[in-house]
């Protein structure tokens, strides 16, 4: 687990664990190196990871099973939980990842989804998630081609213009959000911070990333408690009718 992981994956343990109580088995969709996957597994679940694209190195999971393979691609017996992690904004069509997912659980089984809202940073948001990047580059602790765009841009349309991933469409946070409701029970949804994520993992390369990760993280959620930051993060968790 790299240095950065550690905070993200601390947030991500919060809000997960507690919904995941009582629930044995777990489909972990998009599972990259597998970091949550291992710590549901030591903490007593079944856990299935599946990714397009299993890494060389993954997390020591004992525990875990494996599978190569996109969502739509997968079939297993049903799962008593399912999550996405940052990973259901890409699956398309999202109503037919959303369908499948609901037919990968049992009734009443849980999805879980801690994501993102790429349409919700204002300029000012967008301005301050690029201005965090570049102070970071000038002193040394942040690669500059992590870095989208010119300064001299329109803040929003450079955050676009990063989330442009070569032609692909991601999810908007109220299209995710709309889909689940149409077939699960919506149980809950809460905004906040997220821009930290992706600035930590840049950061991760140096000895003082952990403590680069924490001041982010916190700077973000004191702006969003303040009304000066838009909350990008999104956790959305909904139950399958029985």
């Amino acid at each position: 687990m790299t240095i950065w992981q550690s905070r993200a994956l601390r947030e991500t343990r919060a809000f997960i664990e507690p919904l995941l109580a009582g629930r044995r088995r777990v489909l972990d969709v998009g599972c990259g190196k597998g970091e949550l996957a291992a710590v549901l597994a030591r903490a007593g679940h079944e856990v299935t990871a599946i990714d397009v694209k299993q890494p060389t190195k993954r997390a020591a999971a004992p525990g875990v099973t494996w599978h190569e393979t996109g969502l739509l691609e997968f079939e297993s017996a049903p799962f008593d939980a399912l999550l996405f992690v940052t990973s259901l904004h890409h699956i398309t069509p999202l109503a037919e990842a959303v369908e499948h997912a609901r037919r990968l659980l049992v009734p009443g089984g849980l999805l879980i989804a801690e994501e993102f809202s790429v349409e919700a940073p204002d300029a000012a948001t967008a301005r301050w998630y690029f201005e965090t990047q570049e102070l970071l580059a000038a002193a040394g602790r942040y690669p500059p081609s992590r870095i989208h765009g010119a300064p001299s841009m329109e803040p929003v349309s450079r955050w676009r213009e990063e989330h442009a991933h070569d032609g692909e469409v991601l999810s908007e946070g109220w299209r995710m959000k709309e889909e689940l409701g149409r077939r699960f029970e919506l149980l809950g949804a809460q905004a906040g911070p997220y821009l930290y994520r992706y600035i930590g993992a840049g950061a991760a390369a140096h000895a003082e990333a952990d403590a680069i990760t924490d001041h982010v993280y916190s700077a973000e959620q004191r702006g969003i408690e303040a009304g000066t930051l838009k909350p990008v993060g999104l956790r959305l968790w909904a139950r399958r009718p029985a």
